[in-house]
């Protein structure tokens, strides 16, 4: 059965917000049981691999393949071979991350709008489950050229079976992140280039974040070392999980609204927009500025012919009349990002509009389909 879609466009207010991507935290078995060694850095020359607990706190190995990491400096000892220099414990992590792809190219504000942490192992025995998600950014900066960033969020942690709150914790470090039509290019750093582009390569990534950033606790006082390589994966077909909002942010107050129906292979998008004043034209009626286009989809995009319909009234079941008017073009780069080309004759319009998610972290389940 092929695919309909109908896409009706309204008038609304909007919200400027970042280019948001969600990324999954990077696994791989290659690295099975590796801790990091005394660089931090998971893959490298100096890791070892063992599945034997560490002498100092007992952390527990990397049995989940990871390449992100909590570690940790609770006090006493840190002369361990197997754990970054300077801290006595940590925990290999599996979850998601959310990053700005502007600020990365751009330079600006924070870098990560959101974390989850799902799971995580033991950074001593009888800790329990290992959580964490950051509730709150409340600044940060980034400078593309020197790849350094610093990151102020509140953060909430499970730790030994409670729940510890830690507002205002900052970060600084190392972050890069690349699309994949970059990775033959490189960053310039010798562990993203040489450890983590071929490991996404391999995954069929469609980009790559690293993130390798230090500070501490704020209420707990214990140091902390936060390093992340994490991938978004190539969007291959539309499915449910691009239901939501989706915008432009260089044109505030104008928006998408995109609800998908899996059942009946059905996609229903409202677009919030306005009249075009520089014409003089009105689009459809003089008032309201609402289209529809409907067609079949392939893979990841969708060639549409566009209507307009006259004759309503407000809260009024009266016929309407519809007619062809153009044509709309809708596509998806992947579970976070698309465009939108139109043509509308009766006004003389034409243009491209690229798109993202409003909430990115509405995003896992597109990326999970």
């Amino acid at each position: 059965m092929k695919t309909k879609i109908i896409v009706i466009f309204l008038l609304l207010s909007g919200t400027v917000l970042a280019q948001q991507l969600e990324m999954t935290i990077l696994t791989d078995s290659d690295v099975k049981n590796s801790y990091p060694g005394n660089d931090g850095l998971v893959g490298t020359a100096d890791d070892v691999v063992s599945g034997a607990l560490t002498s100092i706190n007992g952390s527990a190995p990397n049995s989940t393949s990871s390449y992100g990491h909590n570690a940790f400096n609770f006090g006493g000892a840190t002369n361990e071979n197997s754990l970054p220099t300077g801290f006595n414990a940590i925990t290999f992590v599996n979850g998601t991350i959310a990053v700005d792809k502007n600020v990365f190219s751009n330079g600006g504000g924070a870098i990560v709008s959101a974390l989850n942490v799902t799971s995580g192992t033991e950074p001593f025995p009888g800790h329990g489950a290992y959580t964490s998600t950051i509730t709150a950014v409340n600044s940060g900066s980034y400078n593309p050229s020197t790849q350094q960033f610093s990151l102020n969020v509140d953060i909430s942690f499970l730790i030994n079976g409670q729940t510890s709150t830690e507002p205002g914790l900052v970060l600084s470090g190392t972050a890069i992140f690349l699309e994949s039509n970059d990775f033959a290019t490189g960053s310039g750093n010798s562990y993203f280039d040489s450890v983590l582009i071929p490991k996404a390569q391999v995954a069929g990534a469609s980009s790559l974040v690293f993130v390798d950033g230090t500070g501490t606790l704020p209420n707990l006082g214990f140091p902390i070392r936060f390093v992340i390589a994490a991938t978004a994966q190539n969007f291959t077909q539309i499915n449910q999980g691009l239901s939501g909002g989706w915008f432009e942010p260089a044109t505030s107050g104008q928006g998408f609204l995109i609800d998908v129906d899996p059942v009946n292979n059905f996609m229903f998008i409202a677009w919030f927009t306005y009249n075009d004043v520089t014409t003089q034209k009105a689009i459809g009626e003089p008032n309201h500025r609402w289209l529809t286009a409907s067609g079949n989809y392939s893979g990841t995009s969708a060639s549409l012919s566009l209507f307009l319909t006259s004759g309503g009234k407000f809260d009024n079941p009266q016929s309407v009349t519809t007619v062809q008017d153009g044509t709309l073009n809708i596509s998806f780069d992947d579970c976070s990002s698309g465009s939108i080309q139109y043509t509308i004759p009766s006004a003389n319009l034409s243009g491209t509009i690229p798109i993202q998610r409003l909430l990115p972290a509405t995003a896992s389940l597109c990326g999970n389909l």
